[in-house]
């Protein structure tokens, strides 16, 4: 079924045009509870990271996210976190116990591995909240739920999309908590889109956000 969501006049189509993955950041990010300073990691700083953490931030959490791209991490820093980590050849964990030793309160997973899932896991508080916002496929879906239990961890699976919670992202966007044009990295006229195309099937092209301009 098709729905229409009229955009305020002070929205562009520009803008709008990342407000499907900015409601999939939103949607993760709204789940948690989040007291004024909780503590959360974002693990992933692609788009969706970037958008769940600028959630967070707004929601008053202090936010750090880990990646091991240098190019995200740098965007993230401007505009999405309050601390960014560089966790190429560490032990991400251990990083995060340094300044955390009993865990932090909110882990957001973007990643999508199961080797990540049980790294946020480890480095969760007791009590903590995890919030598994990537796509799971396969054997990457597979935990031992005693991992969770051992803690005592509440978990969050968002999922899809709602029209209550698009309007809701749509409306972040308008108010500049969610900043799209920030994480645009490259732009394409659209004769030029198979070029878009191929960036993103190409695991050493260093991009974040991309937009084709159909006009």
């Amino acid at each position: 079924m098709f729905q229409v969501i009229k955009l305020p006049d002070d929205v562009s189509t520009y803008e709008a045009s990342a407000l499907l993955l900015a409601q999939v950041g939103y949607n993760g990010a709204s789940k948690p509870v989040v007291k004024p300073g909780a503590s959360a990691v974002v693990i992933g700083a692609g788009l969706l990271g970037q958008y769940a953490s600028q959630v967070l931030c707004c929601r008053g959490a202090h936010v750090i996210i880990a990646d091991i791209s240098e190019e995200r991490l740098e965007i993230a820093a401007k505009y999405s976190a309050n601390e960014v980590l560089n966790c190429t050849g560490k032990d991400l964990t251990a990083s995060i116990r340094d300044d955390y030793p009993d865990g932090v309160d909110i882990v957001l997973e973007t990643a999508s591995s199961s080797k990540t899932v049980r790294m946020a896991i480890d480095m969760l508080a007791y009590e903590g909240q995890l919030v598994l916002n990537g796509f799971y496929p396969g054997s990457e879906g597979l935990i031992d739920w005693h991992w969770l239990r051992v803690k005592e961890i509440t978990t969050y699976c968002p999922n899809s999309r709602t029209r209550p919670r698009l309007e809701a992202a749509l409306k972040m966007i308008r108010q500049g908590h969610l900043k799209v044009k920030d994480l645009v990295t490259h732009e394409f006229d659209i004769k030029n889109a198979s070029e878009a195309y191929s960036m993103l099937l190409d695991r050493s092209a260093k991009f974040l956000g991309i937009v084709v301009n159909w006009q």
